[in-house]
């Protein structure tokens, strides 16, 4: 079992200085996508604020995919559930952008999720 270090009521089951650094990083970026989340959800949806802050939202998701990901390589063996919700979390941001956009009907972003997720079923079921 690794160290662990423990800031409040929270324990974080490492002493390592770049992994506490990285855990810092992710929730700072996690608390600064809730924010903009909030400013995106409750504005009005016009030219300005809501879009805006919906760009910071979507961009904000991407680095939390990118510190998830880093922490669940450095912990694989006991974190590698995080890498596949931080998957899901950025591919739904995706497909919603997509949405919203304009780019794509509901329909296509549901079929999109369905295909991919059929073929990592697949892939797994046939690598394991």
């Amino acid at each position: 079992m690794p160290d662990t270090t423990n800031i409040g009521s929270f324990t974080i089951p490492s002493s390592d200085p770049l992994f506490l650094g990285i855990v810092a990083i992710h929730v700072l970026l996690g608390i600064a996508a809730i924010v903009a989340g909030l400013v995106a959800m409750l504005s009005v949806k016009a030219p300005g604020r809501h879009p805006r802050a919906g760009t910071w939202y979507f961009w904000l998701l991407a680095s939390l995919f990118a510190t998830t990901t880093a922490l669940s390589v450095m912990r694989w063996a006991h974190a590698y559930h995080l890498f596949i919700i931080g998957a899901f979390a950025l591919a739904a941001a995706i497909s919603m952008s997509r949405f919203s956009g304009r780019n794509h009907f509901l329909g296509d972003v549901f079929a999109g999720s369905a295909i991919g997720f059929g073929i990592g079923r697949y892939v797994y079921a046939t690598r394991h």
